[in-house]
């Protein structure tokens, strides 16, 4: 169940699998007062379902989730799912009468397993964008491969890969780590990697990796000195893909930006921040906010050695710190971002860091992209 950016229509999408026949897929798009506009079924073998919206009672996926399947404000409908006749992907586009279709071939590295989708849709422009993170088997080896598409055209004009690894000088986490892989809307994608505490149990068997096998080969990275590169207490940026020198602390988030267009450019950067991440909850102890031209980076901190309240970074699309036209707020207590939840384009609830306490911020993006903040204490 997914819903436009402009709220205007909502589309369900069920998935029919069975052994002797292809693939069917009911496609029922609705207009925001739930009238059905179209009820289209297609068979086709190359379907495949790319993900389960597994929540009995839930909401429709937004334009802002991070899903393999979006839907533009004209009705068109793009879905990204494993090819059925080959180990590449396949991207499906639906044309907003229901009845026409396209099917494009996603070429993925033959080294590399899947491991998240993303994707975005430009509204204005009748384009989209859609990322593939993958990883080399049980190390730290990254691809990501972006495609850049015409909707109005039907067809690829921009494509683009990189190969990077997220640890310096080792090809093994030596922590436990939260990851995700995001969109960025007007712009390209990101990946975030968090670290937790050491890790002191055995682990897997690595891979035989020669000096000379491709995927070490392709995996470039920069080092760089980062006490040269702060910007600012507490963050670094550099224009490589640099991961975070050998000492990792638990909360240091390491950030990389990846493109979608050709003018644009990668780099990385790194947030050190005390931060005490849930082990069993795969979301980050940071909570990440692309806005316009802007990232909010929000998350508790200890600064000053005072008691701990929740803050944030701000940074432009190049990663650089900014301040102006933001209202840097704090607040007084701590806040669990790993249960924070977007419920619009513009706001978050975060509830309490302390289980003693009941309550949740409100975080909203006003007029201008300020941080605003609001608090709520339920009775």
């Amino acid at each position: 169940l997914v819903r436009s950016s402009d709220l205007s229509k909502i589309l369900l999408v069920g998935f029919e699998t069975s052994v002797s026949t292809n693939t069917r897929v009911h496609a029922i798009l609705f207009d925001s007062d739930w009238h059905i506009l179209y009820h289209q079924v297609i068979s086709q073998p190359l379907f495949s379902q790319p993900c389960i919206q597994d929540e009995e009672i839930g909401f429709p996926a937004e334009a802002f989730d991070n899903l393999p399947i979006k839907l533009a404000d004209n009705g068109e409908w793009i879905m990204a799912a494993p090819s059925r006749i080959s180990q590449n992907y396949s991207l499906f586009h639906a044309c907003g009468n229901g009845v026409d279709y396209y099917f494009s071939e996603i070429p993925v590295s033959p080294f590399y397993s899947m491991e998240d989708i993303a994707m975005s849709i430009e509204n204005e422009k009748e384009e989209m964008s859609v990322g593939f993170l993958s990883g080399y088997k049980f190390t730290t080896l990254k691809n990501v491969q972006i495609y850049h598409y015409s909707i109005k055209d039907g067809r690829f004009d921009f494509d683009t890969s990189f190969h990077f690894n997220t640890q310096l000088r080792e090809i093994r986490n030596k922590n436990l780590t939260h990851e995700i892989f995001m969109s960025v809307p007007n712009g390209g994608f990101m990946f975030l990697k968090e670290y937790g505490s050491a890790i002191d149990y055995n682990k897997p068997d690595l891979p035989w990796i020669s000096a000379w096998e491709t995927p070490f080969l392709l995996a470039n990275y920069t080092e760089i000195n980062f006490g040269k590169n702060q910007w600012k207490p507490g963050y670094t940026r550099n224009p490589g893909l640099a991961p975070i020198p050998f000492v990792r602390n638990r909360g240091d988030l390491n950030i990389f930006y990846f493109p979608a267009i050709s003018n644009d450019s990668i780099w990385s950067g790194m947030l050190d921040m005390e931060q005490t991440a849930e082990s069993n909850n795969p979301s980050l102890s940071y909570l990440v906010i692309p806005e316009k031209d802007k990232f909010y980076l929000i998350y508790n901190s200890r600064e000053f050695s005072g008691d701990p309240i929740a803050t944030t970074t701000t940074l432009n699309k190049m990663g650089k710190p900014i301040e102006e036209g933001v209202v840097f707020w704090k607040m007084n207590r701590m806040l669990d971002f790993q249960k924070a939840r977007q419920f619009s384009a513009h706001e978050v609830a975060i509830p309490y860091l302390d289980p003693q306490e009941s309550g949740f911020a409100i975080i909203r993006l006003g007029e201008g992209s300020d941080l605003q903040n609001k608090t709520s204490n339920p009775q």
